[in-house]
């Protein structure tokens, strides 16, 4: 059985809440949704995240490079798994996919999720007999927001009696204070870490730590302190800081990972599906962090589908050693999903498993013709 066609929507959902960073702000997610078909007519769904200022991709050019690795993974078989990998690990290393991860993943995932559902599995069980998990804690994620809306999502995070948060920060000053704030709202109970996006250079990242510390406001971790390419600053905030740093924009990739990882510049990694390029690559780079003594956390960009959301649920599902999971936020964020299932986490973040074969949702298409426009047909 051959995937006979693919198809290449460009996706625009309305954000129901805007969200702020030290690198963007977004009022609407934008991402592309792929689907391989079988000659049955059987759909395996797949999305990346494109994000100029993480992969360098742009969404028209992601389209343009999904378009390419369609057309060298067309007609390949759909149920033959030493086949499938064979030709997604040459179409990563010979066409623009690797400078396209976004693209890569979106691909990707639509063949490996037709695969699962055409041999009557759930995705993770394409990669392993048993499950590490089937419950998941989800972290909240607090953007920087102004008042009443600040109140708001601190009130809503108390309600679900969350358990960890992640606070974006840009600033040394207004962080601290911004930090302070949701600490005495939420308790001491909860788990905070915080964000900068490389807002810091390795000056203002360890005086904000030492900062934070005086203060007692009990940060768990930093997340890429220094920008992208300033991996010495990474090294020396994680020797100086007191606290894990976990690198994200200063890796998108196992070599990227690997010189990390050589000269001991983290703690640890948030892997991201879109960023990372894909199930297969966010896996193998879990292990070669744990392997080496690395923590890691499943991240994602926001404004993720419920396609990307139960991808990383089930990749969570093959991985022992989470620090912190990032995701499902679909309802808290997105106008609408187009997934009939709602796979936003619930009470306390936590969330289960999905029980059904592929990736486990099923696409609302009355909800894809509003907000996506099909743009290729391979």
């Amino acid at each position: 059985m051959l995937i006979k066609k693919f198809r290449i929507y460009r996706l625009q959902i309305p954000f129901s809440l805007p969200v702020s960073h030290n690198l963007a702000d977004r009022a609407e997610s934008e991402a592309l949704l792929v689907m391989a078909v079988s000659p049955q007519g059987v759909t395996g769904y797949g999305e990346g995240t494109p994000r100029t200022y993480v992969t360098g991709e742009d969404i028209e050019s992601c389209i343009t490079a999904a378009s390419e690795v369609c057309g060298q993974l067309k007609n390949i078989p759909a149920l033959d798994t030493t086949a499938i990998e064979t030709r997604l690990d040459e179409v990563w290393k010979h066409t623009s996919a690797a400078r396209h991860p976004s693209a890569f993943c979106a691909v990707e995932l639509s063949v490996l999720d037709l695969h699962a559902r055409l041999s009557g599995i759930p995705l993770w069980n394409l990669f392993a007999n048993e499950p590490c998990t089937n419950e998941f804690i989800y972290s909240a994620v607090i953007p920087m927001l102004t008042e009443p809306r600040l109140s708001e999502l601190l009130s809503y995070i108390n309600y679900q009696q969350i358990q960890f948060a992640k606070i974006k920060i840009s600033d040394i000053q207004n962080g601290l204070k911004y930090t302070a704030g949701v600490r005495q709202r939420l308790g001491h109970a909860i788990n905070l870490r915080v964000d900068a996006n490389g807002a810091f250079s390795q000056e203002q990242a360890i005086e904000f730590l030492k900062l934070a510390e005086a203060e007692n406001l009990g940060i768990s971790a930093i997340e890429q302190p220094a920008p992208a390419d300033d991996i010495e600053a990474m090294k020396n905030i994680t020797q100086e800081g007191g606290i894990p740093v976990f690198a994200d924009e200063s890796f998108r990739n196992e070599n990227d990972m690997r010189r990390l990882i050589e000269i001991s510049a983290c703690s640890g990694f948030n892997l991201r599906l879109s960023k990372c390029g894909g199930f297969r690559n966010c896996l193998k780079m879990y292990q070669i962090a744990i392997r080496h003594g690395y923590s890691c956390q499943i991240g994602c960009h926001v404004g993720e589908t419920a396609v990307l959301a139960s991808a990383a649920r089930h990749l969570a599902a093959l991985c022992s050693k989470i620090d912190f999971f990032e995701g499902s936020y679909s309802r808290h964020v997105l106008k609408e999903d187009i997934s009939i299932e709602d796979v936003t986490f619930g009470k306390g973040g936590k969330a289960l498993l999905l029980p059904e074969n592929g990736i486990g949702i099923t696409i609302n298409y009355e909800a894809l013709e509003r907000w996506g426009t099909l743009v290729h047909e391979i």
